[in-house]
């Protein structure tokens, strides 16, 4: 067994080898995850008529939960490489690039192996943060929360000079 592997089967040990629910393994990885030091994820937006773009950029080495999206959409890989955890137990390694399209209801656990760039594609029109999550995320209090207010408020500024077609 190769040491990246190791390292994301003890980062991700709900997962493996028990009879846990999907959703409790989940709650219980965020749960202790919750007590280590965050890692930055920062995220780019970005809008055209009736899409939204959602870019991640996702650090070697980190643990990183989705969140349930509501909507069938676009996946796009743009480089890097991780391990994505099943809800059937299996695993597989995705490396960019790649595009695939996510079901809705479906609910991401990676592990990053090298650094990762990754997008969701949603169609909208819709351009105010809050409303594009609770129309596209199912709500969950367990996620960690984080200030969006500098994102929003550039989202604004952009929209206000017109560079927002």
């Amino acid at each position: 067994m190769n040491t990246e592997l190791a390292k994301a089967q003890v980062k991700c040990l709900p997962f493996i080898g028990n009879t846990l629910a999907w959703q409790d393994k989940i709650a219980a990885l965020v749960e202790g995850l919750g007590k280590e030091p965050q890692v930055e994820c920062p995220l780019k937006h970005y809008f055209l008529p009736g899409v939204y773009i959602r870019e991640i950029f996702m650090p070697a080495g980190s643990v990183v939960i989705g969140k349930i999206h509501k909507t069938e959409h676009f996946n796009i890989i743009q480089r890097g490489a991780v391990s994505l955890f099943n809800a059937d137990g299996t695993r597989e390694i995705l490396r960019g690039p790649l595009t695939f399209v996510s079901k809705p209801g479906v609910q991401k656990v990676l592990y990053i192996h090298e650094d990762t760039v990754w997008s969701t594609v949603h169609l909208t029109e819709e351009r105010d943060l809050e409303r594009l999550e609770a129309a596209l995320i199912e709500p969950h209090s367990s996620y960690p929360q984080f200030d969006r207010t500098a994102e929003r408020e550039a989202i604004a500024q952009a929209a206000s000079e017109g560079l927002l077609t």
